[in-house]
């Protein structure tokens, strides 16, 4: 479904084996709440890259239905983005990855760098546009789902490893 053509003239192809969980949707009303929630189904999106030798293989796999949109960088990393549950992940062709972010509600279906190397991500629906920067935000918050245990809980600290950058 989506194409990118790395700085060394590998193509990056995206292929889906699903459909989006709006086309899943059977019409008219559903008389138990339980029958209108998406159904696993195996669903997954591949991305293979075809070398200029025509060597072709699988180097990531992601369990969405939906690979909408590739870009490179000159650098050889691949931006993907996933609709359904709305990802962008970077990736590099060893098939290591990482999530830049989820958009909640939203399925994007585009991504285009600008010059100074943000990316602006176009959704549908809606057609709102988004831009994903890559300066360091001056602060941040983490929010996780509420739990409750049902008893009195006693929890240990938080430790984390990082690189902070300069300033």
């Amino acid at each position: 479904h989506a194409l990118a053509l790395g700085p060394d003239g590998t193509v990056y192809a995206g292929a889906m084996t699903g459909k989006s969980r709006l086309e899943r949707r059977q019409p008219g009303p559903s008389p138990n709440p339980e029958q209108s929630r998406p159904k696993p189904n195996g669903a997954r999106s591949t991305l293979y890259a075809i070398r200029p030798s025509g060597a072709a293989f699988a180097i990531w796999e992601v369990s969405e239905p939906m690979l909408l949109a590739l870009h490179t960088d000159p650098g050889g990393r691949i931006t993907a983005v996933t609709g359904d549950r709305g990802a962008v992940y970077r990736l590099r062709d060893d098939g290591s990855f990482t999530l830049l972010t989820r958009m909640e509600d939203v399925q994007p279906w585009a991504v285009v760098p600008d010059a100074g190397g943000d990316l602006w991500i176009g959704t549908g629906g809606a057609g709102k546009i988004y831009r994903l920067g890559t300066a360091h935000g001056s602060k941040g918050a983490l929010t996780s789902q509420a739990h409750d245990f049902s008893l009195v809980s006693n929890w240990g600290g938080l430790d984390w490893k990082g690189d902070t950058p300069g300033g």
